[in-house]
């Protein structure tokens, strides 16, 4: 029979696993570096800006001063333009290593009547004010293309160009794919237009005077106009470095039925889970639940008593009445002598 000790125990269980789900949902929040470890995804959710169950961070949502991305149809899109360098970028949470290849599939419904981007990001980190790391820029537009590898240095429109493909490229179509790896300190780029991946650039990132990061997360972003005519249909980002944290469980909800008896008699209830019993001197029972348990109470009188009915959590009349555990509920067996 479960007793007030064991709703006790049942609450130092349930404080135990919120803390364990704070400190889960804590540690995703960051960007580190580990063992191995691969991402991929379709983008099949509608979202606005894109969370996937909290694997992402945002431009806006967490950076404050960029844009974020949504999802919708299966292909991620810029969520908000671009007039100030103020890319929408998405990053992939959890822990990576230094070594990091990203990979995605081009989506084109027409082409932007002004400048357009697709991105992929390496070594990258967000916060507030703060976007650093390296991002590989393919032109979308339908006049000029060009490829270049920069880095962002923290503030909004500070970055330095590591490599301008000179000459451009060949413009990109919609279901062409494209690849960026940084091996030590060497960024490579290449695109698939349908024959296999052919190199596109090349940068070392100590080439340059400035910050040289080394560890960050993977993710994608975009510039420029008409935003919903590209974007990217597919994402998969591998690296020396750990899975990331699934997105953290809720915590159980645990609620917690106490049956009372009340009146002049005395008798028997039984509940059912978990088929315990508050016999004919137990004045109260207590006992907990997960969120949606049906429990069954079962009232039987003592000898020469009668049960007049329940009170409480819906229940009444004197038939066995069910309990749906959505919340903690108390429900009243009343137990009288009988009159003759």
């Amino acid at each position: 029979m479960l007793i007030w000790q064991d709703m006790k125990a049942k609450r130092k269980e349930i404080k135990m696993k919120k803390l364990v789900f704070l400190m889960l949902f804590v540690m995703s929040l960051f960007c580190t570096s580990a063992l191995a470890q691969t991402y991929s995804t379709t983008f099949p959710l509608s979202e606005n800006p894109i969370s996937e169950g909290g694997i992402w961070l945002n431009g806006y949502t967490d950076g404050d001063d960029w844009g974020d991305v949504l999802t919708s149809g299966g292909v991620a899109y810029p969520a908000s333009g671009s007039a100030s360098f103020d890319d929408p970028t998405a990053l992939v949470t959890g822990t990576w290593g230094n070594d990091q290849t990203v990979e995605a599939t081009v989506y084109i419904s027409s082409y932007p009547s002004g400048v357009g981007e697709v991105e992929l990001r390496l070594r990258s980190n967000i916060s507030a004010g703060v976007n650093t790391g390296y991002e590989i820029l393919y032109s979308v537009s339908n006049g000029t293309t060009y490829h270049e590898i920069v880095r962002w240095n923290g503030a909004p429109g500070n970055f330095d160009y590591l490599y301008q493909k000179p000459g451009g490229m060949s413009r990109l179509s919609n279901g062409n794919k494209i690849k960026v790896t940084i091996i030590g300190n060497i960024i490579t780029s290449y695109v698939d237009y349908g024959a296999g991946y052919v190199q596109q650039g090349t940068a070392d990132i100590t080439s340059i005077g400035g910050t040289v990061y080394n560890s960050g997360c993977p993710g994608i972003g975009f510039y420029g106009s008409d935003l919903t005519k590209y974007g990217l249909s597919d994402f998969t980002a591998t690296g020396s470095g750990s899975q990331p944290p699934p997105p953290p469980p809720p915590p159980v909800a645990y609620y917690v039925l106490t049956v009372l008896k009340s009146g002049t008699g005395t008798g028997t209830v039984t509940i059912s889970p978990p088929g315990s019993s508050c016999g004919l001197s137990c004045s109260s029972l207590y006992s907990s639940y997960t969120n949606g348990t049906v429990v069954k109470l079962t009232a039987t009188p003592g000898r020469k008593m009668k049960f007049t009915g329940w009170s409480g959590a819906g229940c009444s009349g004197t038939r066995p009445c069910s309990v749906t555990m959505n919340a903690s509920k108390t429900v009243t067996a009343n137990f009288r002598k009988r009159w003759y």
